[in-house]
């Protein structure tokens, strides 16, 4: 009777704690919402439930929590303490055995090393990430690491490895019937063409990417290729369809109340709008643009969206707020390569 007290005992006490640590995300969520991304009593919160979740052994939740650590870190541009959260991430999941969460950490490790320039690295972890995953032998998780690797050769600029990486992981994909991994795909390899100056073949896959996103109502692939879309008409010197594309992308973000969306459309605006000479509408969406980027507090977006601002006040002969935008872009732009190289 005292065993079975005792594990009822602590299977509740297992119970409560977990319950603890989903609490702790609840107030990630909160503080969030109103101090900013950034809030350090969320950072304080993330911590908590990755203690929690480690503690009674939920590899999941601990992994999930572990890499939207890194990823508050990644807001900051800390990319130091971003690397040390995926090595403890990588070291608990080693200790447990937990090959899903091993693998994740080390594909972002190499990610990390990759957009830091070491190639070498970044190979090195990438090739051990995707042996991980044939290992775990699930066939879906066989195509997610042909699309990392497609990702990746994108990245250093191998344009012809990352489309066969991307198109056997599509076969796959397509085989599932799995409809929001074959929406992304087709964006990626509308990506890669573009990068390549195939702008009728980008297109044709941002097309594909947008139909299927809009059947299974994918809101992240959406947005996304609608402002692809409109960066391709942008470069096809069709300034007029890129202004209706950005104009979708923030009608679709204010639909789905996504800020992020919202101030990168209108960024893209500002821009379209800067080509067409009309410096005044510029300057409208250039100043709404950078208003939402600081208050999410990504250190990379805030950084583009003021020298944006400084180009915008520039034209429009405010040289003064002009200065004021380069300087702070310079020392954004010194931050986050400080974080990068210490």
């Amino acid at each position: 009777d005292k065993l079975i007290t005792n594990a009822i005992n602590d299977k509740q006490a297992a119970f409560y704690k977990k319950e603890k640590a989903n609490l702790c995300k609840y107030y990630v969520a909160y503080y969030q919402d109103k101090e900013g991304i950034l809030s350090k009593k969320a950072l304080s919160y993330y911590k908590s439930a990755v203690d929690i979740y480690t503690e009674i052994g939920d590899l999941e939740n601990m992994k999930n929590s572990l890499m939207d650590l890194a990823d508050y870190y990644s807001g900051q541009g800390n990319m130091m303490k971003r690397l040390e959260t995926l090595n403890q991430g990588l070291s608990l999941s080693k200790q447990k055995n937990y090959k899903n969460g091993m693998s994740r950490f080390i594909v972002q490790i190499g990610f990390l090393y990759a957009d830091q320039g070491d190639t070498s690295q970044a190979i090195i972890y990438l090739d051990k990430g995707t042996q991980l995953e044939k290992e775990i032998g699930d066939s879906t998780r066989i195509a997610r690491g042909a699309f990392i690797l497609g990702k990746f050769y994108k990245k250093i600029i191998k344009y012809d490895k990352s489309l066969v990486c991307f198109n056997k992981a599509l076969t796959s994909y397509l085989s599932k019937k799995d409809s929001n991994s074959i929406a992304d795909i087709y964006y990626e390899i509308g990506s890669v063409y573009q990068q390549k100056g195939d702008w009728g073949l980008s297109k044709i896959n941002y097309d594909k990417s947008l139909c299927v996103a809009k059947r299974t109502n994918n809101p992240v692939v959406i947005a996304k290729t609608t402002l692809a879309l409109g960066q391709l008409s942008e470069l096809a010197g069709n300034i007029n369809q890129a202004i209706d594309y950005h104009n979708k992308a923030l009608s679709f973000g204010e639909s789905i109340k996504s800020e992020f969306t919202i101030a990168l459309s209108e960024s893209a605006l500002a821009k379209d709008y800067l080509k067409q000479k009309n410096f005044l509408k510029a300057k409208l969406f250039a100043d709404r643009s950078i208003e939402i980027m600081k208050k999410g507090g990504v250190a990379e977006y805030i950084r583009d969206a003021e020298r944006l601002s400084a180009t915008v006040d520039s034209v429009n002969q405010n040289y003064k707020d002009a200065f004021s935008h380069y300087q702070q872009y310079i020392g954004d732009s010194g931050q986050i390569e400080h974080s990068i190289s210490v």
